[in-house]
Formats: C-alpha cells, structure tokens, sequence
C-alpha cells in the first residue's frame, strides 16, 4: 500500500476503494474510477496541487479523523519533499486500484512518461539557466526599458521660478 510522511512525521497510507472513490466523488466531483481515462480530470488535479492534496485527504480521512486532524491542518503539513512524496504515492494507489494486471501496467507507463517529462523539462531549464540564457533575456529586456525611459521627457527645475521644463 502506497504511504507517505508528512512534515510532522505522520506516516498516511493510501488505498483507493469503493468507500474512498465515493467520499472523493462526493466531496469533488472527480470519479477516481475512471480518472485515467478522463483527460479533464487528470487537467484538474495536475493543474491544481490544493485540489490535489484536497483529494488526498478524502482518501486519508478515516485516519485523519482517528487522530482529529482536518483538511486545513493536514494540508499545512505538506510542503517540499513531504508533498511530492504524497503526490507520488497518490499516483501509486491509482494504479493499485486498476483492476486488471494489464491496465496497471499501462497506468504505470503513462505516470512514469509523465515523471520523465517533468524530469527532462527541468533539466532543460536548468541547462538554459546554467548557460546564461536567463541572465541574458533579463539584460535584453532591461535594455529595451532603457530604451523606453529615454523616450520620456525628463523634468528640470527652473531655479529661478521654480517650474519644471521638459527637454
């Protein structure tokens, strides 16, 4: 069974089931029966962590209530590792759940291409920063500002009236 620690040192474990899939069905309108093949869904939860960690706690909250720990608390303790390490075992009892050896192993590769994805892409950004592609769009786009402050007129004080003229 999937597991991961908070940032208190509380171990959660996850398992998806019927009794799970309804409390999340209920609570947010996300079917985690058929979320694999529902590419909205899958949008929603990867484009919003809160949505995602909302979810989680569905699946955790007999234990969380055992120990009086509400969706509020449970989310402040998720943060850095903790928090990746519960999306990853999230994904875990998602293809625990499939009940065909063969779907579990195409869920399987679909998580671990979208790991890889994540994995290249920021490999990539660091290689961009690391080669000086950010420092040089930064100093491209302060020229360009520069070029644009001096297009606008500067104020001088007229000492003997004390007006401003503009050049």
């Amino acid at each position: 069974m999937p597991s991961f620690k908070d940032c208190e040192a509380r171990e959660w474990n996850l398992r998806i089931d019927v009794d799970a899939i309804r409390r999340v069905r209920s609570a947010h309108s996300i079917d985690l029966a058929t979320i694999l093949a529902s590419p909205e869904s899958i949008d929603r939860l990867t484009s919003d962590i809160c949505l995602t960690i909302d979810v989680i706690y569905e699946l955790c909250k007999p234990a969380a209530d055992r120990f009086g720990i509400d969706a509020a608390a449970f989310g402040r303790s998720l943060f850095g590792d903790s928090l990746g390490n519960a999306v990853r075992a999230f994904e875990e009892a998602l293809v625990e759940f499939l009940p065909e050896s063969s779907r579990r192993a195409t869920a399987r590769r679909i998580i671990d291409a979208g790991r890889a994805l994540q994995e290249q892409t920021a490999l990539r950004i660091d290689t961009a920063i690391k080669g000086g592609l950010l420092e040089r769009g930064i100093q491209k786009e302060l020229a360009k500002l520069d070029q644009q402050l001096a297009q606008i007129p500067t104020a001088k004080p007229d000492l003997a009236t004390g007006l401003k003229s503009y050049d």
